[in-house]
């Protein structure tokens, strides 16, 4: 845990959803290793680390770039996608301390907003099923911005949306490209690494890095925010 959480103050709070609220990043990074290693085509790990935070039509770019076979990589996001929905239909993995945090937060009248590289009609969808929708002032899927992160539109959108300056506003993210597209919209960004540890790159830009949910939301109310 590093920093003091929060010196300068927030009015709004932006929230990444993959590896943030919900524990699924394993699982999508897991389903595409083994959907790789069933369509022979070697070990996709370090690839897919590279595309957390970003959306999935630059994911597919990244992908293309790397295999350029059309047709090997259309059965690849089927399989994968398959291996996925079979884990989410049993169940989706809410993070620990997630919805204790957006409780504690909404008690204090602090505008959220879900600002997610993923579509927007799964990102309803999955919030819906976990109760976790009715926490969320606005929700804005990777479908509605034009640049994907580490670009900041996604949340300059967020902060325009609620009417509250960027320098006003914390984001909550897992992924280096989500530290990244934070800072360059002039917003605090916390930090909870999920699979990936912060470098030296991350350290220097996450204003806070912390190692859970619920440390974050014991650090706020011991600094009664």
């Amino acid at each position: 845990m590093r920093g003091v959480i929060l010196k300068t103050g927030y009015e709004a709070v932006i929230f990444d959803m993959d590896g943030v609220i919900f524990d699924t990043e394993a699982v999508y990074l897991e389903s595409c290793v083994t959907a790789a290693k069933l369509l022979g085509m070697g070990d996709v790990r370090e690839l897919c680390l590279s595309c957390i935070g970003i959306t999935a039509e630059k994911t597919k770019e990244k992908y293309a770039g790397a295999f350029g076979d059309t047709q090997l990589l259309e059965k690849f996001w089927v399989c994968a996608k398959e291996l996925a929905r079979g884990q989410f239909e049993k169940e989706i993995p809410v993070k620990s301390g997630a919805r204790e945090i957006l409780e504690y937060l909404n008690s204090k009248n602090i505008p959220l907003v879900l600002a997610s590289s993923t579509k927007t009609e799964i990102v309803i969808k999955e919030l819906i099923l976990t109760n976790l929708f009715r926490f969320f002032k606005k929700i804005i899927g990777g479908d509605t911005v034009q640049h994907s992160k580490p670009h900041p539109e996604i949340f300059l959108k967020a902060s325009d949306i609620i009417k509250i300056p960027p320098e006003k506003c914390i984001v909550i993210e897992d992924s280096f490209n989500g530290v990244r597209a934070a800072k360059a919209a002039g917003m605090q960004c916390v930090m909870i690494p999920d699979l990936l540890q912060p470098d030296d790159e991350i350290s220097s830009l996450a204003d806070y890095i912390m190692p859970s949910l619920d440390e974050l939301k014991k650090q706020m109310e011991s600094d009664n925010l």
